[in-house]
């Protein structure tokens, strides 16, 4: 009843404007003050490293407010904008958490998940061929976007550089400066490894992370997917997504093997 009764008022001309207006203000409000009362959780990333997994696992242990983002200045999501806002005012107690994968998989993983974005058209419409999708892949995606993420948003916008630390065999690193912990981690470590570190971060040892529900081999692109995974990727290409200082400090170990794998 309260319902229809506030959509009969908001629904009116200027006063119902006034009403929606104000309620939307006093909601920003009490985001604001959350955002300062708990230390928020801002999965920060650059896509396809199970964000939306992570987000959804976590709210259900933690009490403050829990965002996931690839870019804080894109203006998507307001509760996002607030903590831009917030975080350009004053140092803020914040809870970063950054899974890293290895870009060639990762680029073409967001090939396909964008693939209207790409190609033009959804995939069910598609009449490309594979030789004509790797072509839109090199020409449309932006490869450099995963190896330059820590750079251009983890030290531009908190200070921290993860290049001045080692990343440790254990494939994970909590960094830390003022008020704000990082928590970089590969997106594959091992379920009950990422369940011991999320959960000493946010202060809850019961924490359990959800099944991935945002899988590849479960979309309708599944088999063109696979196909492309197996196709020989260009020399030009594999040099430029593994040799640079991203995968020279994540992934040294790694690089022939994936190199390998792709070529």
């Amino acid at each position: 009843m309260k319902a229809k009764l506030y959509k009969l008022i908001t629904g009116l001309p200027i006063i119902g404007t006034k009403i929606a207006a104000s309620r939307e203000q006093r909601q920003v409000e009490l985001y604001r003050k959350k955002l300062h009362d708990i230390p928020p959780v801002f999965i920060y990333q650059p896509g396809k490293v199970g964000s939306s997994t992570l987000r959804r696992s976590i709210r259900k242990y933690y009490d403050g407010a829990v965002l996931a983002a690839h870019n804080i200045e894109n203006g998507f999501d307001w509760t996002v904008d607030i903590l831009n806002e917030e975080v350009k005012k004053q140092p803020i107690p914040i809870k970063l958490i950054t899974p890293i994968r290895e870009p060639i998989s990762r680029n073409l993983s967001a090939f396909f998940q964008n693939f209207e974005r790409f190609a033009g058209v959804k995939f069910e419409d598609s009449q490309h061929s594979v030789p004509e999708l790797m072509e839109i892949f090199f020409e449309k995606v932006g490869h450099d976007f995963p190896i330059n993420f820590l750079d251009l948003h983890i030290l531009k916008h908190f200070g921290i550089d993860a290049y001045q630390t080692p990343f440790p065999d254990e494939d994970y690193v909590l960094l830390k400066k003022g008020e704000v912990e990082l928590l970089i981690m590969k997106y594959d470590i091992d379920a009950t490894i990422k369940n011991k570190i999320i959960g000493n971060l946010i202060h809850n040892k019961s924490f359990k992370i959800d099944e991935n529900r945002n899988v590849s081999s479960s979309k309708k692109y599944a088999s063109v997917y696979k196909e492309m995974q197996n196709i020989s990727f260009p020399k030009w290409y594999i040099d430029k997504m593994l040799n640079n200082k991203y995968m020279k400090h994540f992934y040294n170990k790694e690089i022939k093997g994936i190199a390998d794998k792709w070529s």
